[in-house]
């Protein structure tokens, strides 16, 4: 049997060499679907049964893909062993990853177990694991069987290494707890942090992009060198931490930064990171923050002109959908929630006043209304990052003397209702 385990973009595809008759292994991952069909999806079709002994009723479960109604054997995972029947030689592939720790129950008896870790141990470790309870162990390998016997010189089997499957003879129950010296995720810290409130809260920057830093602290108890990658999924995808330094010589500090738009949907957004050593054991742990509803918008013009407005004419200034075009009336939504507004201008003052319900606006092709000095709500509903034009119309009433009357015209941003 030749086992083969490859990273591919920090999950593992995992391979074992079968050769045609009967194999005892078992697999080392936790994967996404223990389905026995998902398991062995890759030699569909190429082997005959799959026999496992269970030690709670003491019976063999058999799976037969040409007999379903009579197998019942339907699931297979990392903590136990297995025999296959192959037709012929083949490669089982797998992908998932190593647990960072797993408990096999043991009955009095016999057991078929697995062993999910990348690290071999000797048996008389795995033996002292379960208080020397173990009369024997038994693998099978190149079409012969191989044992162990504590305290026997003359064992064939000495270690317990992932992909085989083991038959362990126990004289009382007990728990075997297998676990690795993998990394963990100590903290994480997401900042800023711009709330009192419980939890990180982030506000959006206006128009702009507001840069959101993780930092995580991994602790690995083989060292620091240990550390093969830390990476997170944020809102914007997966990005990898750079290491900042050691924090002692079993921790490191590492960091990442990522980019949220003004426009993002306001909503809890977790952080999940993942940690690997050398061994593709990972630690995995999460954070969350919550990125805060902005109601604003802009207009891109600052000042606009009435030219040439006549007693008892209407004037006009036209919006368009141009930003950049600071002579003609453009609004955008530059926060992350669907808005209206609140409009009002105040009279224009020169020579003399014009009260303000001379003056009108409309948005798009609505229709103008009259402005007025009190703020007036307007069903805008103007989607994140949308424009709209806006026009404006002056009616100069009769008799008024010339000069130059200025205004100031206010609009508001609120939640769309």
């Amino acid at each position: 049997m030749i086992l083969i385990v490859i990273p591919i973009s920090y999950s593992l595809e995992y391979n074992i060499g079968l050769e045609e008759g009967w194999n005892l292994i078992s697999i080392p991952f936790q994967i996404s679907n223990n389905s026995i069909t998902y398991v062995l999806s890759s030699i569909s079709g190429n082997y005959n049964n799959v026999v496992y002994y269970n030690s709670t009723d003491n019976e063999y479960h058999i799976y037969d893909p040409d007999d379903i109604a009579h197998s019942n054997l339907f699931s297979i995972d990392h903590k136990l062993g297995f025999w296959i029947d192959m037709k012929t030689q083949d490669i089982l592939t797998i992908n998932g990853d190593y647990p960072s720790s797993t408990t096999i129950s043991l009955k009095q008896g016999w057991n078929l177990i697995g062993y999910p870790s990348p690290e071999n141990r000797t048996l008389s470790e795995i033996n002292g694991l379960i208080d020397d309870k173990a009369e024997f162990i038994l693998a099978y390998d190149n079409l012969s069987f191989e044992s162990f016997i504590e305290n026997k010189s003359s064992n064939r089997l000495g270690v317990m290494q992932q992909g085989f499957g083991y038959f362990v003879k126990m004289l009382e129950n007990r728990d075997l707890v297998i676990s690795s010296n993998g990394p963990a995720i100590e903290s994480i810290t997401i900042s800023p942090d711009e709330d009192a409130g419980a939890g990180i809260q982030v506000y959006p920057k206006v128009n702009d992009i507001k840069t959101v830093t993780v930092s995580v602290l991994v602790t690995d108890l083989d060292g620091t060198s240990d550390i093969k990658n830390v990476s997170m999924q944020t809102p914007k995808g997966k990005i990898e931490l750079v290491k900042v330094g050691n924090i002692d010589s079993d921790t490191a500090n590492y960091n990442a930064s990522f980019d949220m738009d003004y426009y993002d949907t306001p909503q809890i957004y977790d952080i999940d990171v993942t940690a690997y050593d050398n061994d593709d054991i990972k630690g995995v742990d999460s954070k969350s923050f919550e990125y805060l509803e902005l109601a604003a918008l802009i207009l891109d013009a600052s000042a606009l002109t009435f030219e040439n407005a006549n007693p008892t004419q209407s004037s006009y200034i036209w919006g368009d959908l141009d930003i950049s075009t600071t002579g003609n009336g453009t609004i955008k939504n530059v926060g992350n929630i669907v808005v209206d507004v609140m409009v009002s201008a105040t009279d224009l003052t020169g020579p003399e006043t014009i009260t303000a319900d001379n003056t009108a606006y409309q948005f798009s092709t609505d229709g103008f209304s009259a402005l007025s000095n009190t703020p007036t709500a307007y069903d805008l509903s103007l989607n994140p990052a949308s424009l709209t034009d806006i026009d404006f119309r002056l009616n100069v009433p009769a008799g008024i003397l010339p000069g130059n009357y200025n205004s100031d015209f206010t609009i508001t941003a609120t939640s769309d209702t």
